[in-house]
């Protein structure tokens, strides 16, 4: 290989018009600008290296090779991310440089149409990024007082990247690239805890697993939605899920199925030693590495301190109305809830004709306590004299054989008026 220095002199002069050159060579000055890159990069001359490939890709612009000028972006951004992650010079203006090398070459590819290769920088883009943050997570120190803003803005850059990645290759319907942009995407998500991003990737990845009859991988993610579910500490989306997913019998009869019901029923008795067990299944840790590692640190009590705080409060309010385990009692009867005595209401007129009014009804007051009658004892209500009791059976007696007679003589009379009817 030539020296890089004379390889950048030869692509300066093919960009000049003589006599004999009216327009420039871009081809032949693009071919010498690629050259003089990688000579400068072997170096580690990094910042003539970066001209180089930044002259290399406007001149593949002019000369309608886009791919290639793509191919000189993508160099760009590697070198940029190899300088400053390997020196621990993080900041945002680097953060930037580098996204917009990346970017000017996923927009170059994607307006010629290639989404294939455009998602694939993308995808090298966010783990680039992705790598990044690890860096900056394990040494905060050296980044300085910057570095919770210098995490907020990678954390949101590689989300976007991801993100991006996954929409092209959605568009370019190229299924190979999905096993591998999907579950990078659902890693990160769960790394940082956005656990709401992560179930919208699942369940983005569970429409185009089952369009694939990718039986295994879906359910894979049926499992692994359960397990973000009760990091959540939500158990009924869980169970819900659970009970969903049990329409498709394949489901039904795999061993992710039977981890998935054994961690949710420790999970629902909150048996901490029993949910510990159950993650430890061979169905779960065959699960994505941040999946697993979600599994490996449930536990229902520590997740649950939202709940528990919001039950305390409620049970402290209920200990300003009434004494603890007793129920209710009923407020003190009122002098004005005692009954009183309903007075006489006079009836008005009858009529105007002259006729007598009405006789005042007087309504008795409902009987109380002290004008209630006593029961008199059993002796006293059976001494009745027997002589009084015989004589009233004597006047019984006599009265029936009155009444007896009475009502032959009434029939017979009764007899005759009815003749005329004869």
């Amino acid at each position: 290989m030539e020296d890089p220095q004379e390889e950048y002199r030869k692509a300066q002069h093919a960009l000049k018009t003589s006599l004999f050159q009216w327009t420039p060579d871009w081809l032949s000055a693009s071919h010498h600008f690629d050259h003089a890159g990688k000579g400068f990069k072997l170096k580690q001359q990094y910042d003539e290296a970066i001209q180089s490939y930044t002259e290399a890709a406007k001149a593949h612009l002019k000369a309608d090779q886009s791919t290639s000028a793509a191919k000189s972006y993508e160099e760009i951004a590697d070198i940029l991310v190899k300088r400053n992650v390997d020196n621990a010079k993080i900041d945002k203006v680097t953060i930037g440089a580098i996204c917009e090398a990346f970017e000017n070459a996923s927009r170059i590819l994607t307006e010629d149409s290639d989404l294939q290769r455009a998602s694939n920088i993308e995808l090298k883009a966010a783990k680039a990024f992705e790598k990044i943050y690890s860096k900056v997570a394990e040494n905060t120190n050296s980044i300085g007082a910057d570095s919770d803003t210098i995490l907020e803005i990678l954390k949101v850059t590689t989300l976007k990247q991801f993100m991006s990645a996954c929409e092209k290759i959605v568009r370019s319907e190229k299924a190979a690239f999905v096993f591998d942009a999907f579950p990078a995407c659902l890693g990160f998500c769960l790394r940082i805890g956005d656990y709401n991003r992560g179930i919208d990737m699942l369940n983005r990845m569970i429409k185009i697993y089952s369009g694939m009859n990718q039986k295994h991988r879906l359910h894979q993610c049926y499992l692994s939605l359960v397990i973000v579910h009760l990091k959540r500490n939500d158990a009924v989306a869980a169970r819900n899920l659970f009970s969903e997913n049990l329409n498709d019998t394949d489901y039904l009869r795999s061993s992710e199925c039977e981890a998935a019901e054994n961690v949710i029923r420790a999970w629902e008795a909150r048996d901490e030693e029993a949910v510990n067990k159950s993650v430890k299944n061979h169905a779960i840790n065959s699960l994505d590495r941040q999946v697993v590692l979600l599994a490996r640190s449930l536990n229902p009590y520590k997740t649950a301190g939202l709940h528990k705080k919001q039950n305390n409060i409620t049970e402290d309010m209920s200990k300003v109305t009434m004494m603890p385990n007793q129920p209710p009692q009923p407020p003190p009867p009122s002098k004005l809830d005692e009954p009183k005595p309903v007075e006489a209401i006079p009836q008005k007129d009858a009529d105007t004709n002259g006729t007598e009014k009405a006789e005042i009804d007087q309504v008795a007051p409902e009987p109380t306590a002290t004008s209630i009658p006593t029961a008199e004892p059993e002796q006293e209500q059976n001494c009745v004299n027997q002589s009084q009791i015989e004589k009233v059976k004597n006047e019984n007696v006599n009265d029936n054989e009155v009444s007896g007679v009475n009502t032959q003589e009434g029939a017979g009379e009764n007899d005759d008026d009815l003749d005329f009817l004869m």
